[in-house]
């Protein structure tokens, strides 16, 4: 005899609680991270000189952490990373490019 395979389920959620539309919510970001490329060192303009910042690569893993408005990139490889902050008002994400330095 073959066997059957059970039978699939379907739940269907109350309509009430499905969002059916959102509301048009503008982007405004006011900080930045520059220079942009950056060499050594990057700046983050536009928050509060206690803002804390995290350096995130773009597969996801922090790589760095500190506080103030200056970041030290010279032990960094070149490439696209991501700069989070918080100024314990706001979370900020700003993308930067670090480059290689000439000699």
């Amino acid at each position: 005899m073959a066997q059957q395979s059970p039978k699939k389920q379907t739940y269907i959620a109350p309509s009430e609680n499905i969002a059916t539309s959102t509301s048009k919510v503008p982007f405004t970001s006011t900080v930045s991270v520059y220079p942009n490329p950056a060499k050594n060192l990057a700046l983050i303009k536009g928050t509060s000189e206690n803002v804390k910042w995290t350096l995130i690569t773009l597969s996801g893993t922090t790589i760095k952490s500190g506080n103030g408005t200056e970041v030290k990139l010279d032990s960094l490889k070149s490439g696209y990373y991501i700069l989070r902050k918080n100024d314990g008002n706001k979370n900020n994400v700003v993308h930067f490019l670090k480059i290689k330095t000439t000699k």
